[in-house]
Protein backbone atom coordinates (compact mmCIF):
# COMPACT_ATOMS: atom_id res chain seq x y z
CA UNK A 1 0.00 0.00 0.00
CA UNK A 2 2.83 2.02 0.94
CA UNK A 3 4.42 1.68 -2.63
CA UNK A 4 0.88 2.85 -4.19
CA UNK A 5 0.62 5.81 -2.38
CA UNK A 6 4.35 7.20 -2.95
CA UNK A 7 3.69 6.12 -6.57
CA UNK A 8 0.39 8.30 -6.55
CA UNK A 9 1.85 10.90 -4.31
CA UNK A 10 5.36 11.76 -6.85
CA UNK A 11 2.33 11.29 -9.96
CA UNK A 12 0.19 14.16 -8.36
CA UNK A 13 3.22 16.32 -7.66
CA UNK A 14 4.77 15.73 -11.14
CA UNK A 15 1.14 16.68 -12.24
CA UNK A 16 1.19 19.98 -10.26
CA UNK A 17 4.31 20.71 -11.02
CA UNK A 18 3.65 20.15 -14.68
CA UNK A 19 -0.07 22.55 -14.27
CA UNK A 20 2.38 25.42 -12.88
CA UNK A 21 4.97 25.12 -15.88
CA UNK A 22 2.08 25.23 -18.95
CA UNK A 23 0.64 28.38 -16.20
CA UNK A 24 3.62 30.17 -17.03
CA UNK A 25 3.85 29.55 -19.86
CA UNK A 26 0.04 31.23 -20.77
CA UNK A 27 1.30 34.11 -18.93
CA UNK A 28 4.50 34.78 -21.06
CA UNK A 29 2.38 34.07 -23.96
CA UNK A 30 0.11 36.37 -23.44
CA UNK A 31 2.53 39.08 -22.70
CA UNK A 32 4.38 38.33 -25.62
CA UNK A 33 0.90 38.81 -27.76
CA UNK A 34 0.38 41.95 -25.80
CA UNK A 35 3.71 43.20 -26.82
CA UNK A 36 2.87 42.62 -30.73
CA UNK A 37 -0.24 44.37 -30.36
CA UNK A 38 -2.21 41.40 -30.67
CA UNK A 39 -5.36 40.78 -28.40
CA UNK A 40 -5.24 37.05 -27.76
CA UNK A 41 -4.75 35.75 -23.97
CA UNK A 42 -4.19 33.11 -22.35
CA UNK A 43 -5.63 32.12 -19.07
CA UNK A 44 -3.84 30.29 -16.51
CA UNK A 45 -5.66 27.77 -15.03
CA UNK A 46 -5.61 29.44 -11.17
CA UNK A 47 -6.18 26.69 -7.90
CA UNK A 48 -5.64 24.07 -10.32
CA UNK A 49 -1.76 23.45 -9.01
CA UNK A 50 -2.55 23.84 -5.34
CA UNK A 51 -5.26 21.11 -5.18
CA UNK A 52 -2.76 19.07 -7.13
CA UNK A 53 -0.41 19.43 -4.18
CA UNK A 54 -2.36 19.36 -1.80
CA UNK A 55 -3.64 16.11 -2.95
CA UNK A 56 -0.39 15.12 -3.41
CA UNK A 57 0.43 15.81 0.48
CA UNK A 58 -2.53 14.31 1.99
CA UNK A 59 -1.87 11.14 0.28
CA UNK A 60 1.92 11.41 1.37
CA UNK A 61 1.00 12.47 4.91
CA UNK A 62 -1.94 9.32 5.30
CA UNK A 63 0.50 6.77 3.77
CA UNK A 64 3.12 7.65 6.13
CA UNK A 65 5.56 8.51 3.72
CA UNK A 66 8.87 10.42 4.86
CA UNK A 67 10.85 10.30 2.06
CA UNK A 68 9.14 13.48 0.61
CA UNK A 69 9.45 16.50 2.39
CA UNK A 70 6.84 18.73 3.14
CA UNK A 71 8.90 22.11 2.11
CA UNK A 72 8.41 20.51 -1.50
CA UNK A 73 4.75 20.43 -1.42
CA UNK A 74 4.63 23.93 -0.24
CA UNK A 75 7.10 25.12 -2.99
CA UNK A 76 5.01 23.79 -5.81
CA UNK A 77 1.88 25.16 -4.35
CA UNK A 78 3.26 28.50 -3.56
CA UNK A 79 5.51 29.08 -6.91
CA UNK A 80 2.25 28.76 -9.58
CA UNK A 81 1.92 32.08 -11.40
CA UNK A 82 -1.85 32.06 -11.36
CA UNK A 83 -2.13 31.92 -7.55
CA UNK A 84 0.56 35.63 -7.45
CA UNK A 85 -1.87 36.38 -10.50
CA UNK A 86 -5.12 36.06 -7.98
CA UNK A 87 -3.21 38.01 -5.43
CA UNK A 88 -2.46 40.70 -7.74
CA UNK A 89 -6.41 40.95 -8.78
CA UNK A 90 -7.37 41.17 -5.14
CA UNK A 91 -4.60 43.89 -3.96
CA UNK A 92 -5.77 46.16 -7.27
CA UNK A 93 -9.63 45.42 -6.49
CA UNK A 94 -8.97 46.18 -3.08
CA UNK A 95 -6.90 49.22 -3.75
CA UNK A 96 -9.38 50.83 -6.00
CA UNK A 97 -12.30 50.21 -3.28
CA UNK A 98 -10.39 51.87 -0.99
CA UNK A 99 -9.83 54.92 -3.53
CA UNK A 100 -13.40 54.89 -4.59
CA UNK A 101 -14.46 55.21 -0.88
CA UNK A 102 -12.14 57.96 -0.49
CA UNK A 103 -13.54 60.32 -2.57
Amino acid sequence: MSYIAGVASVALLVLAVWGGIINLVAVLLTRAAARRGLGRVVSPVPLLVQLLAGAAALVASLAGIDWLPQWLFWTVALADVALWGLFASLFAYLASVRRVAGR
